[in-house]
């Protein structure tokens, strides 16, 4: 009897979710209907509400690590499996979709494309973008994942993606989940770092882009990217061979 009242919930929840588009759903009923995919044969309802008291929000759970989801009554190590990649389903679903015949004119473009990667996470992450001179995305590729407010990239790795791209254009990015997108120290030696690596190849940084969750910074509209670039030609005793650059607008 008891699991027909769950069943008859779930099923209502169901055909009000799809009915509405999810819209009308609260933080909790959002957790339960999709726990009951992992759990079928039990009510996700009371799981839900611990989950959400515990960590705050609906995101709060899905951001939440594999080992504290486990402490929680009811979840075990297959749901929190489940929990804990359900974003990275979200993350993909968004990039391959930004991906497809995208463009990037400007920093706004750049920002726009990237947000899907690495908004709302977490702990810092890094990726690269690769642009042909008719300034279509070819490649967007992650390089590196990190803490809270560090990653570690290893700029061999970067120009492995950029070779593989076979494009002249690059643009790499970077979140910070701390809210504050001011570029760090480490981020400005990073940026001479790569920028440096990439035009003794012949390769042209566009920007390097960081994100928070409601603000970005770009070091080409910064005019950083310019200053860094001047300095490094300045350094070097012969011409660099630049290949021609795609338009790319502050």
């Amino acid at each position: 009897m008891e699991e027909n009242l769950h069943k008859g919930h779930r099923e209502r929840l169901r055909e009000m979710a799809y009915n509405t588009n999810f819209k009308n759903l609260e933080q909790h009923q959002l957790l339960e209907l999709l726990l009951s995919y992992v759990i079928p044969r039990k009510d996700t309802n009371p799981i839900a509400h611990r989950l959400i008291k515990t960590f705050g929000s609906f995101s709060g759970v899905l951001d939440a690590k594999r080992e504290d989801l486990e402490k929680v009554d009811g979840i075990g190590a297959k749901t929190a499996n489940f929990l804990v990649s359900i974003k990275h389903f979200f993350y993909a679903y968004n990039s391959t979709k930004e991906n497809k015949n995208a463009v990037i004119l400007n920093t706004a473009d750049a920002v726009n494309f990237l947000k899907p990667y690495v908004q709302f996470k977490s702990v810092e992450e890094f990726y690269v973008v690769c642009i042909d001179n008719s300034n279509k995305v070819k490649l967007c590729e992650f390089v590196s994942s990190g803490v809270v407010n560090k990653t570690n990239v290893d700029i061999r790795k970067i120009m492995e993606i950029v070779f593989k791209s076979n494009t002249s254009n690059v643009i790499i990015c970077h979140n910070h989940p701390s809210g504050n997108a001011t570029p760090s120290y480490s981020d400005n030696k990073l940026t001479k770092a790569v920028l440096t690596t990439l035009t003794l190849n012949g390769i042209t940084m566009l920007d390097h882009i960081i994100i928070s969750d409601n603000d970005y910074y770009s070091f080409n509209k910064s005019g950083l990217i310019s200053k860094y670039l001047s300095e490094v030609k300045a350094l070097l005793s012969s011409p660099i061979a630049m290949q021609k650059p795609c338009k790319y607008n502050n």
